[in-house]
């Protein structure tokens, strides 16, 4: 599988474990309002004389602690989907790591290759190099020999 399809993979994993961070701070946030207002009404449960008041009050805080047994529930269940993103992210960046050492490994081969080549190419190009040369000298030696008349600069003019 292409780098770039992992990495983009990865990037999507991340931004969910972000959203299911912010999720996850909402419920705290509600936790802490409903938990807030209990303390409040707990407080004006004791400046209350009258039953039913009192009665309102009693079925008012169990509503909340309801809310807040709800709120640390649900706040449970994001911490598990974090946890198993966070799970599938490290998978995600293994397969990853092991995908671009593959690469890296693909192109150390082929770099080599071509190295092999190109020093093949090189030894035999100096081959047919020194075998010109030589027989070029072998030329110029046979050459030399046949024809052993002196040779003259001059020049002239008419």
């Amino acid at each position: 599988m292409p780098v770039s399809s992992i990495q983009s993979g990865i990037e999507r994993i991340q931004r969910d474990i972000e959203s299911l961070h912010r999720q996850q701070t909402d419920e705290m946030r509600k936790e802490a309002a409903k938990t807030e207002r209990i303390a409040q009404v707990g407080q004006s449960i004791t400046r209350t004389t009258s039953p039913s008041m009192l009665q309102s009050k009693q079925r008012e805080i169990q509503g909340l602690e309801r809310d807040v047994i709800a709120c640390q529930k649900r706040k449970a269940e994001i911490a598990k989907r974090i946890a198993d993103k966070t799970v599938e992210l490290h998978r995600e960046q293994q397969r990853l790591f092991k995908e671009q050492e593959r690469d890296r490994r693909s192109a150390m081969d082929a770099l080599e290759r071509r190295s092999r080549e190109t020093k093949a190419d090189t030894q035999r190009l100096l081959q047919q190099l020194s075998a010109k040369h030589a027989s070029s000298l072998r030329t110029s030696v046979s050459v030399g020999d046949v024809a052993s008349v002196p040779s003259y600069d001059a020049f002239i003019s008419h």
